[in-house]
């Protein structure tokens, strides 16, 4: 019995299913590249931060506050009664805090990257500074000069 139909070779419908997945994945990997270069741009722009300093005449009470805190700090730690990792802790909540009380930058929330984006030297270099003795359990690093830095940074902030 013959059939009026004829039949296709399978290569010949095939073709435009391969055709078309490429088309769809070279798409696809496009807008991947695509969507991580824009993402990486928008990373390395900082969105702008509005400073709002406090008024001139409250600037050194702010500064002298802060000091004193330091020295707590210090006292603390000569005297045993804190460890060099609390000290570390305590000099990044005084700074932070310093910080935003003459910026109205809420840094006390920020991370190391993000403080980086601000763009305040001073401040990153500190945090920095404190960032692996403030979480490791024990450290070589030298405290009490920790301290003396931070006090110049409060004593130089303008």
């Amino acid at each position: 019995m013959e059939s009026s139909v004829n039949l296709q070779e399978p290569m010949s419908y095939m073709l435009v299913w391969i055709i078309t997945a490429g088309v769809l994945l070279l798409a696809a990997v496009l807008l991947q590249v695509i969507f991580r270069i824009r993402r990486r741009r928008r990373g390395e722009v900082p969105e702008k931060i509005k400073v709002v300093k406090p008024p001139r005449a409250s600037i050194p009470e702010i500064k002298n506050r802060y000091l004193s805190d330091i020295d707590k700090i210090k006292d603390a730690l000569t005297k045993g009664e804190i460890d060099k990792r609390i000290a570390y802790q305590r000099m990044s909540k005084v700074i932070r805090h310093f910080v935003f009380d003459m910026t109205g930058v809420q840094v006390q929330k920020y991370t190391l990257y993000e403080i980086k984006q601000i763009r305040m030297p001073m401040l990153t270099q500190l945090i920095e500074d404190y960032y692996v003795p403030e979480f490791a359990q024990e450290t070589m690093a030298d405290a009490i000069k920790s301290l003396e830095g931070t006090r110049r940074v409060i004593e130089r902030w303008h």
